[in-house]
């Protein structure tokens, strides 16, 4: 059959394209059915970030001169992200899902180490399912819908539904079509305002999907000076005190445990580190939680986005630490510094610095250059360890100890094949085995020895059959064969051989009496 040629509604996940196409063209078979779309068959469903488009561009129709942009921009949750991802990953990022290298895809974008749950199964809101029925005549997954944060439809106020045939991780090839749904009586949520204000900036960024990515010195420089507006920065100290009563007196308690972005009055929680100097990426709603709590309503994400991308990619001056000479004359050093080199006379930089760690907080604040390079003219030499291990006595008792096995299952006919990993298994220390096979020569040597081949493995499964099979036909060629898990294909020449040589010296299985 020829590939389909279909056309995406607007607003709609790649995801639920292809789930409306198998649905159209009766494709069962979920492999059968990517390898018409995608030319390959191991693709798994796409969510968030669909790979090969380029293969699937082909087979779809009605997309503008670039639909590969198209397809990313308008029909995948990659606008979501994009912004927030420094301008190089962000490009290798377009390449996997154009190219269909999906190795460690969701590591670049953020998804895995980002701190929001992630949604379990696909999501939809009644009242959207039903126009969508009446207008395109059949319904689709949104994108919208499909956002963690987002628990409520913006347009109706009610909450989505999550279609429970949809749990991910039974089978990453299925596609699941959206269900067909009524109107749902709408009910009074608090969290649906929560819910709005984050559904708002979220389809702004899936609509501008080409912002400029900022790099991490403009969002260092933007935040500061949001800082510096809101009344909570002075010089280079900022108020993260003022700044987390902000947060919790704009957003509940709930909504924030829900999307784990509590706990924000830890020194190393995300709210702190988002304005320090990054070094990171943070997510969508994070970006939003914490501008939303200090710019009002007149926050706007894209807008935010562009301010920071005109912010210097330089580190301003209250970021930088004074040039100093690591000089050590006694005359130019500080009280402080004097104490420090006194120190070091006696102890190396990690035994002072333990000792002391309230002089060496002060001179990694003040004095961080002269500082860091009187500790490089100290530091402890390390000799090399010796080897502490008796490799030849360890050597010793391991091959007494294999030796030992091998002559307690040598009558054991229905063990696996004793392969060379295998019998390291019934030795104690099998890691240290593996990396230093070297150093044991003795026990590489038996490990060697003893090893069963293919064809001692298949004549030990035959031997055992015949011995302990009481089967009248057990001498017969073809039920030797099936009993020992074994077929003319896969015999060896030995194995064959030593079936040909038994078999004809055997008895027959029946006596007659003459009666």
């Amino acid at each position: 059959m020829d590939s389909p040629r279909y056309a995406p509604f607007p607003d709609e996940l790649l995801y639920s394209l292809l789930a409306r196409i198998q649905v159209h063209y009766c494709r069962v078979s979920p492999k059968s059915f990517n390898e018409v779309m995608f030319g390959e068959r191991s693709v798994s469903a796409p969510i968030a970030m669909p790979t090969n488009l380029k293969a699937l561009s082909e087979n779809l129709t009605g997309l503008p001169e670039n639909p590969i942009q198209h397809l990313i921009s308008h029909h995948s949750l990659f606008p979501l992200y994009a912004p927030f991802l420094p301008a190089q990953r962000r490009q290798n990022l377009i390449q996997s899902m154009t190219s269909g290298d999906c190795a460690g895809i969701h590591v670049r974008s953020g998804l895995v180490a980002s701190r929001l749950s992630k949604i379990q199964t696909l999501r939809f809101c009644p009242t959207c399912s039903r126009e969508q029925q009446q207008t395109y005549g059949e319904p689709y997954w949104a994108r919208l819908a499909q956002i963690p944060a987002i628990s409520h439809c913006p347009v109706h106020n009610v909450k989505y539904k999550s279609a429970q045939n949809t749990l991910f991780g039974l089978h990453r090839n299925t596609l699941f079509s959206a269900p067909v749904s009524g109107t749902q009586k709408q009910r009074e949520d608090l969290s649906h305002h929560f819910s709005n204000t984050i559904a708002k900036q979220c389809s702004a960024l899936l609509r501008y999907s080409n912002i400029k990515s900022p790099s991490y010195a403009q969002w260092t420089n933007y935040y500061r000076l949001i800082a510096l507006q809101a009344g909570f920065r002075k010089g280079a100290y900022i108020d993260f005190v003022g700044i987390e009563e902000s947060v919790s007196s704009t957003w509940s308690l709930g909504f924030l445990q829900k999307n784990n972005l509590n706990n924000t009055s830890a020194e190393s929680s995300w709210l702190h580190s988002i304005f320090r100097k990054h070094r990171k990426s943070f997510s969508f709603l994070e970006h939003i939680v914490t501008l939303y709590s200090l710019l009002g309503d007149k926050f706007d994400i894209v807008a935010s986005i562009e301010e920071a991308s005109s912010q210097s990619k330089q580190l301003r001056e209250t970021d930088s630490v004074r040039k100093e000479d690591p000089s050590e004359s006694s005359n130019l050093l500080t009280f402080d510094q004097q104490n420090w080199v006194n120190l070091l006379n006696s102890h190396h930089p990690k035994k002072a610095r333990s000792c002391h760690p309230a002089l060496y907080a002060r001179l990694f604040r003040s004095h961080h250059d002269w500082l860091i390079g009187i500790n490089k003219k100290h530091l402890m030499v390390r000799e090399p360890a010796k080897d502490r291990v008796n490799w030849r006595a360890r050597d010793k008792m391991l091959a007494k100890k294999l030796l030992r096995c091998l002559s307690a299952s040598c009558a054991d006919l229905s063990l696996p094949r004793q392969t060379r990993r295998q019998l390291m298994f019934v030795l104690p220390l099998t890691s240290i085995i593996e990396k230093y096979s070297q150093k044991l020569p003795i026990t590489n040597a038996l490990l060697h020895k003893y090893s069963e081949s293919v064809f001692e493995y298949q004549i030990r499964r035959i031997t055992r059959t015949l011995l302990f099979s009481e089967h009248p036909y057990r001498f017969k060629r073809w039920f030797l064969l099936r009993n020992s898990g074994l077929s003319d294909e896969r015999l060896t020449p030995l194995a064959r051989l030593f079936i040909d040589t038994v078999i004809p010296e055997m008895i027959p299985p029946f006596s007659f009496e003459v009666i």
